[in-house]
């Protein structure tokens, strides 16, 4: 190479270094474990963990607290299913995976305004933010930008989030205030046997475990 194409050439790969390592990755594989904090008033705390786990179109997402314990597996749009257990008997409630998907569409098209850097979460540099939903509501949020999510509605309160939800709270319909923080963030290979139903489990329709619940 000659010397004038050198001196072309280095400056060029000088500026594409900082874009290339500081790429942003999607996160297409792996899992994120998060500690939760449940409070419903003065009087009710409660403490826990919610574990997604990923592996292209496939969900798994488990949700424990003291007194609870619920799990969903999505399959991309074909299936889902949330796994509970009743007065002794395990039950795979049929789900539509559409529908569930489309929870949420109430809180699309939010605005995240980044306020200021906020150190480290699992290992992870985050960013504060503000998101301000159509309704008016907003949230606070700690997020990393060095990861963002492969499917748009694995996070219902952030669809299509431009980044990775670390630490935030979120109001459910009750009324409880629920607090995320991430431990853990682990980009590995997932074995295709988290996402199938267990044996133990029997199949039925969302109608039907609400008419045994009245039970």
């Amino acid at each position: 190479m000659s010397k004038t194409l050198k001196n072309i050439v280095a400056p060029i790969c000088c500026l594409l270094v900082p874009y290339v390592v500081n790429a942003q990755k999607p996160f297409v594989e792996g899992t994120i474990q998060y500690s939760v904090k449940l409070s419903a008033g003065a009087a009710v705390q409660r403490s826990g963990t919610y574990l997604i786990t990923v592996k292209g179109k496939q969900i798994k997402k488990e949700f424990r607290l003291e007194d609870l314990d619920n799990t969903i597996l999505i399959n991309g749009d074909e299936a889902a299913y949330s796994l509970k257990a009743s007065q002794g008997k395990k039950y795979a409630i049929q789900l539509d995976a559409k529908e569930l998907m489309n929870r949420s569409a109430r809180y699309a098209d939010f605005k995240v305004n980044d306020e200021t850097a906020n150190g480290l979460v699992a290992g992870l540099s985050t960013q504060k933010a503000k998101v301000a939903y159509k309704d008016g509501s907003t949230a606070d949020i700690l997020y990393s930008k060095d990861w963002k999510p492969a499917d748009a509605h694995l996070f219902e309160h952030f669809p299509a989030i431009n980044g990775l939800p670390l630490d935030f709270t979120y109001q459910a319909e009750n009324g409880a205030l629920i607090h995320f923080h991430a431990e853990k963030v682990e980009m590995s290979p997932v074995e295709n046997a988290v996402f199938r139903l267990p044996k133990d489990y029997r199949i039925i329709s969302n109608a039907e475990y609400q008419q045994l619940s009245k039970q």
